[in-house]
């Protein structure tokens, strides 16, 4: 229809105009945000000519341009184009005309997109204030605008407010619209996460069914609002099942609280904050894990209290000598990934033994269910580049094509092309859910997620977000991706394991391998360098600092990970055989991502740098 009005109205006929922003919002709709942003800043060019940029016409394509550019990540653009459209709405409409309002409400959402929650919740709640006393507690846009803030103070961790919000606009919902509507389940929805978040177990599950009966009814069981609100159930079907097995083992959190708790010898939070840091990583909420993924570890006393967090006290003090007989001591357990039959590994220790003795259990049994698991793999696919044996969920679609399912010696080989937009989020997802019920992950998927984390940078995990959340999962990206020495590695087995990781346990961060390996051979980096410049030298050229310090984690994430998985998986091709030529797709990523840095520079470190890392960690 396009090319007909191009063809008989020419380029800026309004009807031209007309189809050529609505061919923009379904390109937009289907996540093809480059297509679309071209469509309408041709349609915003034409009509800043003919109508003028003040133009009602004008600024709403504005607008549109602005959340398509806040769908990319490209906040500061969409913050310079929304401002502007506001400031125009306020001179020729006034500070309360609906499109002011309008206006004002993708202003709020975009600090929200940002990450700045107080200036996203002070926009929210002054717009609630006006549209409210404009327009009615109940007309939809109050109700949008409630909604919305509900969601900051939900992630803002404000659950008590956020739990009442949501409720508020769910009665108003059923009243107005229906309890079947589609605005109504998603108020439903998010009060349920509320609810799970809050630890009100039983009606989040309530809630979570009713939802998902409601849309298997109307849609197809793998439409992404129906299976993310499955996933959202099996979660708190899940911690309903840890609490039945553990009596609730209260939980702790580590940095933000343990320093302001009473200084006893037995104390659950002394216990905690005696396991070693190279194998315990913090999360947002008061669990503290060995690694990101399978394994967790909880400090408590699950013996002598059901249920420990009160409704009214999201934070309790796990050492309140009012509920509890402190004279007695924690217990301390840790949990692999829960599947089908149960906990992969599980294991209870009593706190009032020695901390190396703790450390040393919780090790051996992580080490025992990881050599099981591995051993207990079944085979039943390839990797589409090497024809490496494997299982089929642990190969991804690392150029975003689940056709095309590579290992990760292969995760940015040139025989694969990246296709749309998506795949370098589509490969972070991917990684990301792959240990959660998995014990058996290849170790050597580190390595293409140390890379991407190094080389995206700052804002990353916010990034992700952004486009998990386009793609319609509600899953967080990993703290990881934000900070890479997070990422969780398995070592290589005991008794192969490499002299400079020999104090650290089956698995550690990146952090720690990085740090101990600089302990051990602090000279490390320097032979790398020295290796790029006699490189420089025999291609006759000067030689010049092609180090990158930024993915320097990268090169030793792809080193040890991939020589764990070689020693976990004898009788298959060592996987650092195949890696050196093995990053040519690297620089389609590195673009998606908008990375700055010289990619031959990246390549060199990565390649120089594995290399003498891997001969190190062999002698």
């Amino acid at each position: 229809m396009l090319r007909e009005r191009i063809a008989y109205l020419g380029d800026i006929h309004p009807n031209t105009l007309l189809t050529r922003h609505n061919l923009a919002w379904l390109l937009q709709t289907r996540g093809e945000y480059r297509e679309s942003e071209k469509e309408l800043r041709l349609v915003r060019t034409a009509q800043e000519e003919r109508l003028g940029e003040d133009h009602p016409h004008t600024l709403t394509t504005c607008a549109n341009l602005a959340w398509v550019l806040q769908a990319q990540g490209r906040f500061d653009e969409a913050d310079n184009l929304f401002n502007k459209v506001l400031e125009k709405r306020i001179v020729h409409l006034g500070p309360y005309h609906p499109d002011t309002l309008t206006a004002r409400a993708n202003l709020g959402w975009l600090r929200y997109e940002q990450g700045n929650l107080d200036a996203a919740e002070h926009l929210l709640d002054q717009l609630l204030a006006d549209r409210t006393r404009l327009l009615g507690a109940d007309h939809p846009r109050t109700l949008i605008t409630r909604h919305n803030l509900a969601v900051v103070q939900l992630s803002k961790g404000d659950l008590c407010r956020a739990e009442a919000t949501f409720r508020e606009v769910l009665a108003r919902d059923e009243d107005r619209i229906g309890s079947d509507h589609p605005a109504t389940l998603a108020t439903r929805h998010n009060l349920a996460l509320a609810l799970h978040a809050r630890g009100k177990l039983a009606e989040a599950g309530e809630l979570f069914q009713e939802v998902l009966a409601i849309q298997l009814q109307r849609l197809k069981p793998d439409h992404p609002d129906a299976m993310a609100t499955r996933m959202n159930l099996a979660s708190v079907l899940r911690d309903r099942e840890n609490l039945n097995r553990r009596d609730f083992s209260y939980d702790v959190h580590l940095q933000q609280q343990a320093d302001q708790r009473r200084d006893r010898d037995c104390t659950t939070t002394q216990l905690a904050r005696r396991l070693p840091a190279s194998c315990l990583t913090p999360l947002s909420t008061n669990y503290c894990n060995v690694r990101r993924g399978p394994a967790q570890v909880t400090v408590g006393r699950a013996d002598q209290v059901s249920s420990f967090r009160g409704e009214d006290d999201p934070d309790p003090d796990p050492d309140d000598a009012a509920l509890l007989d402190l004279s007695l001591p924690p217990w301390v357990e840790m949990a692999a990934p829960l599947v089908a039959t149960g906990y992969e590994a599980w294991a209870e220790i009593g706190g009032d033994r020695p901390v190396g003795e703790v450390i040393a259990r919780l090790n051996g049994m992580l080490a025992e269910g990881r050599a099981t698991a591995v051993a207990r793999a079944v085979n039943d696919a390839a990797c589409a580049v090497c024809g490496v044996p494997t299982r089929w969920p642990h190969l991804l679609a690392a150029a975003g094509d689940d056709r095309l399912r590579v290992c990760p010696a292969c995760a940015f080989d040139g025989d694969i092309f990246v296709s749309g937009d998506h795949a370098t989020a589509y490969l972070a997802y991917q990684i990301d859910r792959l240990p959660d019920s998995d014990l058996s992950t290849p170790a050597g998927w580190a390595g293409p997620a140390a890379l991407l984390a190094c080389a995206a940078g700052d804002g990353f995990g916010q990034r992700l977000h952004q486009q998990w959340r386009d793609a319609g999962t509600v899953y967080l990206p990993s703290q990881s991706w934000s900070d890479p020495g997070l990422i969780g590695i398995w070592l290589p087995p005991a008794d192969r394991r490499p002299a400079p990781l020999a104090s650290l346990g089956p698995g550690a961060r990146l952090a720690a391998v990085v740090a101990a390996l600089d302990k051990a051979l602090p000279d490390l980096r320097q032979r790398v360098r020295d290796e790029q410049a006699e490189n420089w030298r025999e291609a006759d050229q000067d030689p010049s600092d092609s180090f990158v310090e930024q993915v320097w984690p990268a090169a030793v994430a792809y080193a040890v990970s991939m020589t764990t998985q070689a020693a976990e998986r004898p009788r298959h091709r060592p996987p650092l055989q195949h890696l050196p030529g093995s990053f040519d797709a690297l620089h389609d990523h590195l673009t998606l991502l908008d990375v700055a840095l010289d990619i031959g520079d990246i390549e060199s470190t990565l390649g120089v740098g594995i290399d003498i890392i891997t001969q190190a960690l062999d002698r």
